[in-house]
């Protein structure tokens, strides 16, 4: 049976981001009681802010150094995220 260390690289990691442009759904925001801006000033993972260029470059600084290469985003933030999308596409 192989090690989970040496399965490591066949898994891909993804990870759910509930900030978004310094937004929250609404169903976090009313959940949780916590704001966008908590979260970024929390370095949280969960979160990314800034210009479109930003958060590429977050994105891709997380897939480089915790492995993520999966997001997931709210249904709220599809269209505000695309331009993110179209730009990591073939990154």
């Amino acid at each position: 049976m192989r090690q989970p260390g040496q399965r490591f690289s066949d898994i891909e990691l993804n990870i759910n981001l509930m900030s978004v442009a310094d937004q929250v759904p609404r169903w976090i925001a009313a959940r949780l009681h916590t704001m966008a801006r908590e979260l970024t000033d929390r370095g949280s993972v969960a979160a990314v802010s800034g210009t479109t260029d930003q958060t590429c470059d977050q994105l891709l600084e997380r897939r480089d150094k915790l492995g993520f290469s999966c997001v997931l985003v709210s249904d709220e933030f599809i269209e505000s995220f695309a331009r993110v999308v179209e730009r990591l596409a073939d990154r």
